[in-house]
């Protein structure tokens, strides 16, 4: 019988019995030899005399298999077919993926877009890609459960860094400093503890360089000018040395060195200092011009470095940041003033530099008011930023930042808001013996177990449970705070209260008259006398040590009293509380959430919402918790800088053959979202901007993901919390999948984009007090990333107290992390920055006239602050 078999690439070859005898016997290989040609023989009669596919002999090797009740062999079967079908559909789907790579400019590609410090048109580019391709078909095809793909692939939720997913973790803040100091290797010998501030910042390079090459996201240094401080020092004192044999003064100069090593190392400055001996005055005056221009030329070289050097198989250049602000020593100083400088300076031709994205620490008695020891550096970053749109601001005086803040310990420097002062009482439940006893509040902190009670909250009428206890240190910042019930608190100016129609409130806003929750059974209004605040006062050379809870509700009654409890910490450690620090430690991973896609889904159900909401939070956790326990089984030599020189918080202590998972329990998992704005619209019919009522909707939704997050730390004992995603690749994937499925909905997917997080929509006109005033109340909610945006129109450049003012209001309103966006403009002919129009002012050249202007608006700031 001339049976002709048409394969799945067309051609045509004749058939072969033994084939169908062999998948049978993979089945089952206790199947006899008999048995086996039996069922092959009954498949082969049952074939037409002509042409057949494929696919119809593996149908009827399933039917003639169940046919004789071999059910377990025809699963096997089954299972064995669509692992084949699996396999070429990915072949198929990673060839046409190498193809769009390999002939596609990278203008015209997706791919080739998805990462902006990846050159995806050159040899190495193109072999990333590559590899990056091919790691994200396994992972969605063999690591990740198929519901969790599906998902992905459906756009309901965005998996980040897909291509990594077996690999590595997302990002470090690399403990700098304690690099330097040591030295460190880099797989080719050890690099010695640097002697300038020059070879400092070169190292500093190689360090993120480095670091960049274990992970698969941004590489920060969270404390920069504490870091390169002491090799300004050293600078200095080479400088001083030099000059005294350049100037032949007779002294010696082992002892001169010992004595200004030891005058830094008991003050922790040198740069001012003089020591008499010959000349003096005029060789520490030049020792510190020279050092001033060493350093300036340091950082220079490290912003030329970072936006020039690769990392992967030279095919990327890190994606690194920079932190500073708070360091008040000369040399700290000298830092910020020099990284500043070279950044106003920009690249060879005036271009503004890409990197490091710069942040600036913003902090009260710092450098935000005349007299502060930083002010003048604060008005110059204002200043370059206005030129540039770097740096941005972080404000360390937010209510969640400020807690943790401990002077001269900048890896403190971000964390939660404020507490009650140690008079304080609770009214608490013994879960084990069920007596209630009123307690005071600093005894409860410091000396009972809080796993065993809970406390009274009276808004929901019943005991709750504790989540955490927390313990300040002696600080000043309180109010007094008298009620119409005649009852006290004296708590710190950051705390936040509950009051009837204001919500959540901080304690510097409270007025009097303002309405307060008795009880959750007792309704709070104007004709109620004791229920409102009739004394305010802010207390004078008060010192007291101050207290919280975090409680599962989000509060409890403190004297007598419904208070709102703490936020979870910026920089929390829920795994390691001693460690409740930013230095080595980072994001592991996280899940961005289509927003938009559940509200239309929803059809303006708001339940419905809800329900599809948590569904994918699951699924975002359970793909999360999968990643971390199958990184959690890396080894050591897996990373051998991350881990092997002891960047990440721990890792010091392990062996090159140990696991990791002990050291990845200190980073952060986060579930973020996207397009809450259009959300908003699928939902209700307007966004946070336009409406009170959708204001309110979008912060009972985050609030939502952020108690979910809450409940996830106590389940697994890991720190998570939600994530306002930048996520622009995904911005951009979910506005094509949306609209591919739905059509146009005005409002939600008219446009090429989502708005990233719980940002307003750029194109809605709304003052910036406005903004600011409503997208702060998200930024407790989001304490694993956020940024905030005040676009401003015209030159800014040219009224600084106008960029001051914006980004001191953000202070003031609780903004973590925030930028203002400009236009600001580059002549490429005579290098002139600022806005441009038709015609360059400096040269007169006009637009179009050879080369076209640089836009550096359409660069704008990627970056978001993990502020764990």
């Amino acid at each position: 019988m001339a049976i002709t078999v048409i394969k799945r690439d067309g051609r045509k070859v004749p058939l072969d019995p033994n084939k169908i005898t062999t998948a049978i016997s993979k089945t089952d290989a206790s199947l006899g030899s008999s048995l086996l040609l039996s069922l092959t023989d009954e498949v082969v009669n049952q074939l037409p005399d002509t042409e057949i596919s494929v696919e119809t002999i593996q149908d009827l090797v399933e039917k003639t298999l169940v046919s004789h009740n071999l059910f377990a062999q025809a699963k096997s079967y089954i299972l064995y077919r669509n692992q084949r079908s699996k396999m070429r559909d990915l072949n198929n789907d990673l060839t046409q993926t190498i193809n769009s790579l390999v002939v596609q400019k990278s203008t015209d590609s997706d791919l080739k877009r998805e990462n902006a410090n990846i050159n995806a048109d050159a040899p190495m580019g193109i072999m990333l890609k590559f590899g990056s391709e091919a790691s994200k078909h396994y992972s969605l095809n063999h690591l990740i459960k198929p519901e969790q793909a599906e998902a992905h692939q459906r756009g309901d939720l965005h998996i980040h860094d897909l291509d990594f997913f077996p690999l590595t973790i997302n990002c470090l803040q690399i403990p700098a400093g304690k690099l330097l100091e040591k030295g460190f290797f880099t797989g080719h010998g050890l690099i010695r503890s640097p002697n300038s501030i020059q070879t400092a910042a070169a190292l500093m390079c190689i360090i993120i360089q480095s670091s960049q090459n274990d992970h698969h996201g941004g590489q920060s240094i969270p404390t920069f000018e504490y870091d390169l401080a002491p090799y300004v020092a050293k600078s200095f004192i080479n400088n001083i040395l030099e000059l005294v044999e350049y100037e032949e003064v007779n002294v010696d100069k082992e002892e001169l060195k010992n004595k200004l090593q030891s005058l830094y190392k008991e003050q922790n400055t040198v740069i001012n200092t003089i020591i008499p001996i010959p000349k003096a005055e005029k060789i520490f005056k030049e020792a510190k011009k020279l050092t001033e221009r060493q350093t300036y030329q340091a950082m220079e070289a490290l912003i030329h470095n970072l936006n020039t050097m690769q990392s992967r198989c030279g095919a990327q250049v890190p994606f690194s940041s920079i932190n500073y602000g708070t360091g008040t020593t000369a040399e700290q100083r000298l830092i910020i003033k020099s990284i500043l400088e070279a950044t106003d300076r920009g690249l060879g031709n005036g271009e503004t530099p890409i990197f490091p994205v710069q942040v600036f620490k913003v902090l009260d008695g710092t450098n935000t008011r005349q007299g502060d020891p930083n002010y003048d550096l604060f008005e110059l970053a204002c200043r370059v930023s206005a030129k540039r749109l770097y740096p941005n601001f972080v404000f360390l005086d937010a209510p969640y930042n400020k807690k943790y803040y401990k002077e001269g310990h900048p890896e403190t420097e971000l964390a939660v808001m404020g507490c009650f002062n140690e008079k304080a009482w609770i009214r608490v439940l013994d879960t084990k013996t069920f007596n209630i006893s009123k307690v005071n509040l600093k005894e409860f902190v410091e000396t009972y177990d809080y796993k065993n009670y809970r406390v009274w909250d009276s808004l929901s009428g019943s005991f709750v449970e504790i989540l955490n206890v927390i313990n300040n240190p002696e600080t000043e910042n309180f109010y007094k705070i008298k009620y119409g019930t005649n009852r006290v608190l004296t708590v710190t100016e950051d705390h936040y209260f509950p009051l009837v129609l204001k919500g959540r409130t901080n304690v510097k806003d409270l007025k009097k008259g303002d309405l307060f929750y008795l009880s959750h059974n007792i309704k709070a209004d104007d004709k109620t006398p004791n229920t409102s605040i009739i004394e305010i006062t802010p207390l004078k050379h008060y010192k007291s040590k101050s207290y919280c809870l975090e409680t599962t509700s989000d509060r409890f009654d403190v004297n007598g009293i419904v208070s709102n409890n703490c936020r979870t910490r910026v920089i929390g450690n829920t795994y390691d509380p001693e460690h409740e620090i930013s230095v080595g430690r980072g994001n592991i991973a996280f899940v961005t959430i289509n927003l938009p896609r559940a509200a239309i889904l929803s059809n303006h159900n708001i339940d419905a919402f809800y329900e599809r909401l948590d569904h994918l939070m699951d699924l975002s956790r359970d793909n999360l918790l999968d990643r971390f326990k199958l990184l959690s089984k890396k080894h050591v030599y897996n990373y051998p800088f991350a881990m092997g020189q002891g960047l990440w918080l721990g890792s010091e202590k392990l062996n090159p053959d140990d696991t990791i998972e002990e050291v990845l329990k200190q980073g952060t998992l986060a579930i973020g979202f996207c397009g809450l704005a259009e959300c908003l619209k699928a939902l209700i019919g307007y966004h946070h901007g336009e409406s009170e009522g959708a204001q309110k909707l979008g912060l009972e939704i985050i609030s939502h993901m952020k108690e979910y997050t809450d409940n996830l730390q106590k389940e697994t004992d890991l720190t998570w919390a939600v994530f306002a995603s930048p996520a622009e690749s995904a911005a951009g994937r979910f506005a094509r999948i949306n609209r591919k499925d739905f059509g146009i909905i005005e409002g939600v997917t008219d446009r090429e984009y989502i708005t990233n997080g719980n940002h307003i929509p750029v194109y809605y006109n709304i003052s910036i007090a406005r903004k600011i005033e409503l997208e702060a109340q998200y930024h407790p909610l989001t304490l694993a990333g956020n940024i905030f945006y005040a676009e401003v129109e015209g030159d800014i450049s040219k009224n600084i107290d106008a960029f001051k003012a914006i980004i001191l209001m953000m202070k003031d309103k609780g903004i973590t992390y925030g930028s203002i966006n400009h236009p600001v403009d580059r002549c490429p002919v005579c290098g002139y920055v600022g806005i441009i129009n038709d015609v360059c002012p400096k040269c007169g050249r006009k637009e179009y006239e050879g080369v076209t202007v640089e836009h550096l608006q359409d660069i704008g700031c990627t970056c978001y602050i993990g502020d764990y």
